[in-house]
């Protein structure tokens, strides 16, 4: 005597109307339960601390205020902040490189040609803790202000006052280097050196 397949037994013995039932139920569970992981991903919590995201840098020392509050946030950095001419500045390559081993390190560089990329990613290739694909290129100023909106860093060092007056009112943490601004929101340094000490 054979048996016949359990799906076989199981179709003659439904109608084909209690079939589309199952069916629509089966579909409508599925739906249901993609929705609800949807919702509890969207109501995760931020990826970063919100006590570091909230307070501003009140303390003499950037490094001190890296080191204890925004270590291993996002940090975005301007790359004349560390060059002048396409020349690494005093302290800006150590700069970098601390900055790399402490925190998640988006380095915007402002160029006018693919040569100056190349030279750009050649300066950069041995910094230990800096990823390729967070080495952003753009050809104006306003570049930098849809790089640090779009990645709402913890921390963004930057050359350029109207910028960093402009981006302090939308980012916790931004430093001006080399220039003062007039805003209270904005801690102004004058070289690279001070993020070190």
């Amino acid at each position: 005597m054979t048996r016949d397949p359990f799906l076989g037994t199981i179709l003659k013995e439904i109608s084909t109307s209690k079939l589309w039932v199952i069916v629509t139920f089966a579909i409508g569970a599925v739906s249901f339960y993609i929705l609800l992981k949807k919702r509890k991903r969207q109501q995760a919590p931020p990826r970063r601390r919100e006590d570091s995201y909230t307070t501003k840098i009140n303390s003499s020392s950037v490094w001190n205020r890296i080191h204890q509050d925004l270590k291993g946030n996002g940090v975005c950095i301007s790359w004349e902040v560390l060059t002048d001419n396409g020349e690494w500045r005093e302290d800006g390559k150590r700069a970098l490189e601390t900055l790399a081993t402490h925190m998640d390190v988006y380095l915007m560089c402002q160029i006018k040609s693919e040569e100056e990329k190349k030279k750009i990613l050649l300066m950069v290739a041995d910094i230990n803790g800096l990823v390729r694909h967070k080495i952003l290129f753009c050809q104006t100023g306003k570049g930098y202000e849809a790089f640090c909106r779009q990645i709402k860093p913890g921390l963004v060092i930057l050359h350029d006052e109207p910028l960093a007056s402009f981006l302090s009112t939308v980012l916790p943490d931004v430093v001006l280097v080399g220039g003062t601004s007039p805003k209270t929101t904005v801690t102004s340094l004058s070289t690279v050196r001070e993020l070190l000490s």
